[in-house]
């Protein structure tokens, strides 16, 4: 791991720097943990006098671990919700500037005499309400660029995409959503969307975003505004985002698409009227095929979530949801597989939805590892065994009939050649693309 973790530091400014700050993915994979320690071993002895900040990641112990180690100095607190973890690092730089105390710092933990500290972290209203304009600076942006082709149609493209998100929270209610506790929204003006989106454009030489909000159309009013100011300013970009049933129709799809929409993931979860009740979709059966199938019609690729194993959940409403995805097969471009994970509603009030909840199994944060007992239904580990079964049965739909799931570097590279090759990548089998770094 060392010598890879030099690689990576070859390829990043690091001297003369001060902070350093890893943005850590959950740990859903376990190997980021060992990754971030090794790094942060290497960056003491090969700077010396630094100190090590690290986003909230997951498990407590673990984090615990990292601290108490004193390879990481601090943690900064990060939640979607609770906390705004740019709040709380622009602090904490602004005070380590002064060479002042940081454990004065909003929302921060550290280790100290022998025990895990922890500042609470307490914003205003406005501060809650704040976006960062990303910035990629220092970074071997060239590792992330792929040149995607299709020799035989006669098609290339170079493709580089860059992260970006401008919603805050959520308006819905969904149960198994951790937004169901605090749906707060709030929204970055179309105005300073559009700003933000040129200067990345113009300075990392992109058309290709990658939006990483709730949904796209928190309102249908936000998502009209947006899509009608970049197509004002003629971006000619390519986005992708997560967007809701509800708040859509064929005169919004139609802006979207104008405004740059390569992709949009619904959120289906289920196609068990029985189950949508169950977990407070805003949505009905009917209204979600019609918008698959209108998404479809504006050559915009459409991706569906799925999440099997929630409480109660029988073969009887997966069954009724691979029907639904069989009679919209033509219409869906892949499907994003999920195993349930406890949380919103069904972690903070259980009682609400009969489920008794078990021991946290300790670890690294996987589906499995928040166990609960249906109280009028099946038992944790029955419940394990059906979940699996369920993914596999819709494993073995997508299997047979849709394509495999796209890369994002292909999603952006079809979409950018849609008007070009519509029926090559909307009917039957994709063709096979090469990818190469360039």
């Amino acid at each position: 791991m060392e010598e890879e973790a030099e690689k990576i530091l070859k390829l990043t400014k690091c001297r003369g720097v001060d902070v350093f700050g890893f943005s850590s993915l959950p740990d859903e994979n376990i190997s980021i943990v060992g990754i971030i320690a090794v790094l942060a071993k290497l960056i003491k002895e090969k700077f010396g006098s630094t100190t090590i900040i690290n986003s909230q990641m997951g498990e407590k112990d673990t984090r615990n671990k990292l601290l108490s180690s004193e390879l990481i100095d601090y943690e900064i607190l990060s939640s979607r919700i609770y906390s705004t973890a740019e709040v709380s690092l622009l602090e904490f730089c602004e005070v380590f500037d002064r060479r002042k105390d940081v454990r004065s710092v909003r929302g921060i933990r550290y280790h100290e005499d022998k025990e895990i500290k922890e500042t609470t972290p307490r914003y205003r209203k406005e501060e809650k309400c704040i976006f960062t304009r990303p910035d990629f600076d220092g970074l071997p942006l060239k590792l992330y660029k792929r040149r995607l082709e299709i020799p035989d149609e006669g098609l290339s493209s170079e493709i580089f995409f860059l992260p970006y998100f401008f919603i805050r929270g959520c308006p819905n209610k969904c149960a198994f959503c951790m937004y169901s506790l605090e749906p707060l929204v709030a929204l970055n003006t179309p105005e300073k969307v559009v700003e933000d989106l040129i200067f990345l454009s113009e300075k990392y030489r992109t058309r290709f975003f990658y939006f990483l909000n709730t949904e796209i159309n928190s309102t249908y009013q936000y998502a009209k505004n947006l899509a009608e100011e970049i197509i004002k300013n003629d971006l000619n970009i390519f986005w992708t985002d997560s967007a809701t049933f509800n708040n859509m129709n064929r005169k919004l799809l139609e802006l979207l698409k104008e405004a740059g929409a390569a992709r949009l993931v619904f959120g289906l979860e289920s196609a068990s009227p029985r189950m949508l009740s169950y977990l407070h979709k805003p949505f009905t059966l009917s209204e979600a095929e019609k918008i698959i199938k209108e998404t479809h019609h504006q050559k915009i690729l459409v991706q569906l979530d799925i999440i099997m194993g929630f409480p109660y959940e029988t073969e009887k409403d997966v069954n009724q949801t691979i029907i639904f995805l069989k009679r919209n097969k033509n219409y869906i471009t892949d499907l994003n597989l999920s195993k349930f994970y406890l949380d919103g509603e069904f972690l903070e009030l259980p009682e609400r939805y009969n489920i008794r909840i078990l021991k946290r199994k300790k670890g690294y944060k996987d589906w499995a590892s928040r166990p609960f007992d249906e109280v009028k239904g099946l038992r944790w580990k029955e419940r394990l065994k059906l979940t699996q079964k369920f993914f596999e049965k819709y494993e073995e739909f997508e299997k047979r009939y849709l394509r495999r799931t796209l890369s994002p570097h292909e999603m952006f590279f079809i979409a950018s050649k849609l008007n070009l090759k519509r029926s090559l990548f909307l009917s039957g089998k994709l063709p096979e693309i090469k990818i190469c770094i360039t």
